[in-house]
């Protein structure tokens, strides 16, 4: 599996602090957008806040989702982009106060 390097703003951090959810911003032809990432290490408790702006580290591993839009009653076939096998290293710090663990997906996709 190929090791990749993610740089991204964090979501939130899901199934009891075990997971990071991340934004990664990109550019397409001129227009911004936005990747999510699953960062999954091994037996680790991550301790990030929303928006902290992170450099990550791991195994590459996809597979085929499903999202449902706002807008929409049809789902939306996806591809969720994880990393396992994580090293983190943190560029920027948020001054957001931190927020509990979700096991759930966040919704707020924004595409």
């Amino acid at each position: 599996m190929p090791v990749i390097t993610v740089v991204g703003t964090v979501a939130n951090l899901i199934w009891e602090n075990k997971a990071i959810r991340l934004w990664e911003q990109y550019e397409v032809k001129g227009e911004q957008k936005f990747r999510v990432w699953t960062a999954w290490g091994q037996n680790q408790i991550f301790d990030y806040n929303e928006g902290d702006t992170l450099q990550i580290d791991g195994l590459l591993s996809t597979k085929v989702g499903t999202y449902m839009p706002k807008d929409s009653t049809e789902a939306r076939n996806i591809v969720e982009h994880s990393l396992n096998d994580i090293t983190v290293k943190v560029l920027a710090k948020s001054d957001r106060e931190p927020k509990e663990s979700t096991s759930a997906v966040n919704e707020e996709m924004p595409f």
